[in-house]
This record gives C-alpha cells, structure tokens and sequence, in this order.
C-alpha cells in the first residue's frame, strides 16, 4: 500500500537491461501509463541516467501489486507529475486554506445542513467506496459538507473536502447515484484536478478572493437562521432568499479553488466512478425505498427551500414522495398544508390543507407553535371564526414564551399581528353580540298637532 509523504513509487524486477540497471535488478517504478504507440499495452515507467525511462509491462516483474483500486488510479494518472514536480507543498497549503475559509464562512452563515442520521449514513458510503486516507502532500481524510442550497450541485476541495447541495441530494432516486456522485468526487481528488487547475491558472485573479463576498450576500440567510434556533415557527418563505446560497456553488467559486472541472476531468472522473462501481457492487446495499428513508432529511429540506422561492409544484412533488412512502412528517405535512393555502382559495382545496395540518398536529411529538399560526389562517378561510380565534390565542402564548424565555424582534413583530387581529375580531363579536340582544327602536317623532276643525294655523 502506498504512503502518502513516503513511498510514492512500487518495486518491480527488470526483465533486460535498461541504461545502467541489469537484468534482475530491482528498480523503482513511479508510474504506470499506455502506451502511445499501443493502447493495448501498459509502461512503466523508472528512472536511468537522471532521466525517465519508459519500459512495456512484460519486461518488468512488478512486486508490490497490493494496491487499491484509488492507490491504482493515483499511480497512473499523477505519479508522473509528482516525481517531476514534487508535492508542490505551498500551493497544495494555498487550497487547503481555501476549503477551511469556504468551510468557515458556510458554517458562520447557518448554510450548512447538519443531519446526523443523513451525514452519517452518506460517511458510510464514501469510506465504503474510498476506505484509506487520500494520497497528498500528508495524510488526509475524506470528508462531506452538506451546503443547504436549491441549486443540484457538486465538487471537491484538493484536501477531499467534498460539497453536496441538499438540491442535488433530493434529485437522487437510488443509492447508485449518490454513489456515482461520491466516486466522481473522489476521482478529481485522487487525480488533483484542483490543483491541476490551479496550476493552468496561475493564479489570475485569484488574489480577489471571493470568500467576502459570499460572506456579505448571505447576511440574510445567516439572520433568519440565528431566528431559527429560538423556534420553529420560522416561516422560511418569507424571511429567506436561498438563492443567497446560489453564491456558494457559482462558478467563479468552484473556479476560484480548482473545482471549474472541464470535460475530460468531468469525463474522466466518471469512467473511473463507473469503473469503480462494476468492479465493486457489493459497496451497494439499499433498495430504492430504504435509500430515500436514508435521504429523506435532504428531501423535506429541499422542500423547504423551493418553498421559500415559491416553486410550489417542485416542492409539493417531493412532499408527495415522501408521503407515498410513508416518510413524510410533522414538518411536511404541515409545508404541504401551506403549499395549498398558497395555490388555491376554494372549499375543497381548504379542506384538504386542513387535512393536511391535522396529520401534523397528530405526528408532532412536541408542541409546535406555527401549526397553531396556520391552523388560525385555514379556520379563518373555512368561515370558522371562533376556532380561528382560539389557535391563535393558543399561538399567541407559545410566542410570549418564547419571547420571555429569548427576546426576539420576531416574536414580538408576530405578537403584534397576533393581538391586533384578537383585538379587531373580539371587537366584531362583541358587536355582533350586541347588535343581536338589542331589538332595534323605532325613531322618536314630535306628536302631530290636532286638526283644529280644518282651520289653518297661524305660522
């Protein structure tokens, strides 16, 4: 097995002569390619005389042969470069400072989507594909960030940081294809495509980083989920542009790291992902359905977010799927109920959101103040006036617990709303009530005088 700082060649026992190396010697061989006369045939290549020497495989006797399928890849594609170039060390620090401010400045603004059961399942997968640490300058691990975003996008960092929006996770339909994903990331990484890329560019304006940019146009996500934490009542469509999130998978910041892949590393990064997969089946070992249980936290948040950008049809259909596999919950049926009350205002539409947010009210497991919020506005369009009242009343004191427990302009702007329409709808009651106990009078007119014999009055 090769080590990343140490070894980065394999023995091999020479089959004939090769410049100043005998027969029978045991040479160092540092990479493995075609070759360029014979596709069919595979070189290796070895050093002799302080230059590089290529030899067909049938004249060299390799002797360590246990490498992994990545270990394999890496030895053909990049072990060349590396014993021409070297690790490259300062550039290969410039991009592992690049993923830790991107990491930075997504968890400071709340974009990262952090779901135990979901990372943890897709950990699974990426080390059942790619189980040793990554070959680099030192040693270093895989690892995932979940960047919540609509946009369906992917790309790794040189350190094998690998980014997945939450978008590109809904649109997923089988474990393969989270798979394929995976693999394809780890393939640019493996083949440092990164810093490949960052080496063609040299750097142009590269020195304008991004990175405050981003920060800056995503104050507004980083507010609302600062918002969030207090409660979840936090109606995301109204407070949330995600295409703020947008910024985080542009291309002028996959470009600015090494990640703008062109088509022959997107090409050659997917052979080797479906390479990988056909050698290696058995990493695959959920059917479809068990799979979306396993995505299913992506799916309701992707949900949310198109949502928020009013795609009402995208957002129901993956509400749909869930709930067709029986693994929607509270939070989507109560989206679901809101995605109706948003699309239509005639009885049977209400209805079925009511519907709807009563599946909510029976799966929460803990009190949750916005389902009283909407269940208030649903009464209020079924005509249902008293009970509109009472959810709100009952709206209205998860909101000054909340405030009292952690003051917050938004829960103090929703008591506002709330009290004013308590007030203006306890007004009509009472004067309803009123008008109903009161019989109406008849005007009070001054008494006709007598006709006194028909005789005119004096004016």
């Amino acid at each position: 097995m090769l080590q990343a700082q140490d070894v980065i060649q394999i023995r091999g026992i020479l089959q004939r002569n090769v410049g100043e190396h005998s027969a029978g010697d045991t040479v160092r061989l540092f990479t493995k390619r075609q070759n360029p006369s014979n596709p069919q045939i595979y070189q290796y290549g070895l050093t002799s005389n302080n230059s590089r020497r290529y030899i067909n495989e049938d004249q060299v006797i390799v002797l360590d042969d246990d490498l992994d399928f990545w270990e394999a890849r890496w030895f053909e594609e990049r072990g060349q470069a590396i014993q021409k170039a070297g690790w490259e060390q300062d550039k290969r620090q410039e991009l592992f400072e690049d993923a830790m401010d991107y990491y930075k400045t997504a968890k400071n603004n709340g974009l990262i989507f952090e779901n135990e059961f979901l990372s943890d399942y897709m950990y699974q997968l990426l080390y059942f594909i790619h189980p040793t640490p990554i070959l680099k300058e030192q040693e270093r691990n895989l690892s995932l960030l979940i960047l919540k975003s609509p946009e369906a996008a992917t790309f790794a960092f040189d350190n094998g940081l690998i980014v997945i929006t939450t978008g590109l996770l809904a649109g997923l339909n089988t474990e393969k294809e989270l798979a394929t994903v995976l693999a394809e990331n780890i393939s640019h990484v493996v083949l440092e495509h990164n810093l490949i890329n960052f080496n063609r560019a040299l750097r142009r304006e590269r020195n304008a980083r991004i990175w405050g940019a981003v920060a800056a146009a995503a104050v507004t996500t980083a507010m609302v989920v600062d918002e969030a934490k207090t409660g979840r009542w936090q109606d995301y469509g109204a407070a949330i542009d995600f295409g703020n999130a947008i910024y985080f998978v542009a291309s002028d910041t996959r470009q600015n790291i090494g990640a703008s892949y062109d088509n022959a590393q997107q090409l050659v990064a997917r052979r080797f992902a479906l390479r990988f997969l056909r050698e290696y089946p058995e990493v695959l070992t959920l059917d479809d359905t068990e799979f979306l249980y396993q995505i299913a936290p992506a799916v309701s948040q992707h949900a949310t977010e198109l949502y928020a950008l009013k795609n009402y049809d995208q957002a129901a259909r993956l509400l749909q799927r869930l709930e067709q596999n029986g693994l929607a919950t509270d939070q989507d049926y109560l989206l679901m109920s809101k995605i109706l009350r948003r699309q239509a205002h005639d009885q049977e539409s209400n209805q079925l959101a009511m519907d709807y947010l009563l599946l909510a009210k029976q799966k929460t497991m803990r009190p949750w103040p916005e389902i009283y919020k909407e269940e208030g506005l649903l009464q209020l369009r079924l005509g249902e006036k008293e009970k509109a009242r009472s959810a709100f009343e009952t709206y209205r004191e998860f909101l000054i617990a909340a405030d009292q427990e952690q003051p917050s302009e938004f829960f103090q702007s929703e008591m506002r709303q709330v009290e004013q329409f308590l007030q203006r709808s306890g007004n009509r009651i009472r004067l309803g009530a009123a008008t109903q106990e009161t019989p109406p009078t008849e005007p009070i007119l001054p008494e006709k005088p007598e006709d006194a014999g028909g005789q005119d009055r004096p004016l």
